[in-house]
């Protein structure tokens, strides 16, 4: 598993007996090597791993989801906006929401 993951025999023996607490990044490895979900691992079901840009992108979600709010709000024209699935790099999804001919 050590060279599976890119450590040492040592250092992988140093994590399996406690001496090196495993780290995300080599139990994220660990969890690609045996085909295995990371979450399920966990035993509170109540948190997910979000990376800096799923972080980011929530945010421009929630910035955009404001606006539109506002626009409804006030009756405005809404303008429009362009919404990319990016969570699927396989499937291209947009939504466009306003009128097209801005």
């Amino acid at each position: 598993m050590g060279e599976l993951i890119n450590v040492s025999y040592s250092t992988y023996n140093d994590i399996e007996t406690g001496k090196i607490r495993l780290s995300l990044e080599n139990f994220l490895l660990i969890c690609k090597v045996l085909e295995i979900n990371p979450l399920s691992l966990l035993t509170n079901e109540n948190y997910i791993i979000l990376s800096n840009k799923d972080i980011k992108e929530i945010d421009n979600m929630i910035y955009t989801l404001q606006k539109i709010k506002k626009q409804i709000l006030n009756k405005e024209e809404p303008e429009n906006i362009k919404i990319e699935n990016s969570f699927n790099n396989s499937t291209n999804t947009n939504i466009n929401i306003g009128n097209k001919n801005k």
